[in-house]
C-alpha cells in the first residue's frame, strides 16, 4: 500500500508539463547595444500615462553619485542611458500595465551632469534597429539632457 501511494506519486509528478517561459520579448533591450556590458545602476523608472510609454534611466556610478547628492562633486566620466517602452496590458493580471514595444534608447555622456554643455554627447537610437535619431534639434536635445539629469535616484536601502 505504501509503495503504491510513492509510484502514485511519482507518476503524478513526471507527467507534470514544464511551465511556459514568461518572457516579454517585444520589450528586450536589442542585445547589440550592450548595455548589460555596460554594468550599469538602475537609477529610476517612471510612466509617461498621457504618451502611455514607460521609461527607465540608468548610469554608471560617478553618475548615480552625482544625481544622489548634488552638492558632492564626483570625479569622471558621467554616462546616463534612458531606455523607453510603449505602455500595455499585462495578459496575466488584470488591470496593470508593463512594457510593451521597445521604443528608444537615449544616451548622455558628460564630465559635468550638473551643468551639461552643449558638447555634451547625446544621441537618440529609434526601436530594436536602433537606428540613430538625426532629427533632433538642438532645442530637443536642451530639453531631453535636462529631463534626464533632473531625474532623482529612487531610494535604496
Amino acid at each position: 500500500m505504501k509503495n503504491t501511494f510513492f509510484i502514485c506519486l511519482l507518476l503524478l509528478t513526471a507527467c507534470r508539463q514544464q511551465p511556459t517561459e514568461n518572457r516579454n520579448g517585444p520589450a528586450t533591450i536589442p542585445a547589440t547595444f550592450g548595455l548589460e556590458a555596460m554594468h550599469l545602476k538602475t537609477i529610476t523608472t517612471f510612466i509617461n500615462p498621457k504618451d502611455g510609454k514607460t521609461s527607465t534611466l540608468f548610469g554608471n556610478s560617478a553618475a548615480y553619485e552625482t544625481l544622489k547628492d548634488k552638492t558632492i562633486p564626483v570625479e569622471g566620466e558621467k554616462k546616463l542611458v534612458l531606455v523607453t517602452w510603449k505602455l500595455v496590458g499585462d495578459p496575466v493580471w488584470f488591470g496593470a500595465m508593463t512594457p510593451g514595444e521597445f521604443l528608444s534608447i537615449e544616451t548622455l555622456t558628460t564630465v559635468n551632469l550638473l551643468n551639461p554643455d552643449p558638447s555634451a554627447d547625446y544621441q537618440k537610437l529609434n526601436g530594436p534597429s536602433l537606428t540613430r535619431d538625426n532629427s533632433i534639434n538642438e532645442q530637443q536635445k536642451l530639453d531631453r539632457v535636462r529631463l534626464m539629469v533632473s531625474l532623482q535616484p529612487t531610494i535604496t536601502p
